[in-house]
């Protein structure tokens, strides 16, 4: 059912249990779902250098 899409909660209610967190140990995040998240992150422009410390003129 997660893979399907389907909320942990909904899985919880599904399975009878009380909380999310007893489903969530059984789990296991598929690599291509963590690749998929990862490039639907915006890109970010990191600088090569901090001008953090340097002093004003």
């Amino acid at each position: 059912m997660i893979d399907a899409g389907v909320p942990t909660i909904v899985v919880a209610a599904a399975l009878r249990h009380s909380d999310t967190q007893s489903v969530e140990k059984y789990v296991r995040v598929k690599e291509a779902a963590i690749s998929a998240a990862i490039r639907g992150l915006p890109s970010v422009r990191v600088p090569l250098a901090s001008a953090r410390g340097q002093r004003r003129p």
